[in-house]
């Protein structure tokens, strides 16, 4: 039978020699309910009921990026997000508007199969790849915010 995403959770702790402890499940089930990637502040303020030590959530963000359990992600620009990768979270990479910083998720987007084939063609070994594609997104292309595209 498959595990499911908190037993692999648990499971990548213990394999990574990282306790399992209850501020660490917390932050896990906050990360698996959004599907967009949330800086230390906003889990921060997700937790506050909770008697989570915001040292504590700082803390523990490096060390779950360094499991390979989140990955950090760019938020508006200037700040840094945390989402969970795969198998916790299905793979997706993301359009990064750059008039308004928003984030959204390009699921599906076939980067995959370009990225095995540039691996292939030198010859390296991919375990890994996220993509932030810039641009502007619908509402700041709808009111007109933004400059030109440049010529790629």
């Amino acid at each position: 039978m498959a595990k499911g995403p908190e037993a692999a959770f648990r499971e990548a702790l213990r394999s990574n020699g990282l306790r399992v402890t209850p501020n660490r499940l917390r932050v896990f089930r906050v990360l698996a309910r959004h599907s967009e990637p949330l800086t230390a502040p906003q889990l921060v303020g997700l937790l506050a009921g909770e008697g989570l030590n915001p040292a504590t959530v700082y803390r523990m963000m490096p060390e779950l990026t360094q499991a390979g359990i989140v990955h950090p992600v760019m938020v508006g620009h200037e700040h840094i997000g945390y989402e969970l990768v795969s198998p916790y979270r299905p793979h997706h990479d993301h359009f990064v508007c750059e008039a308004c910083g928003r984030t959204f998720d390009l699921a599906e987007c076939g980067l995959e199969d370009a990225v095995v084939r540039l691996a292939e063609r030198n010859g390296f070994r991919v375990t890994a790849h996220h993509a932030e594609l810039h641009g502007l997104c619908p509402d700041c292309q709808r009111i007109g915010v933004g400059a030109e595209p440049p010529k790629v």
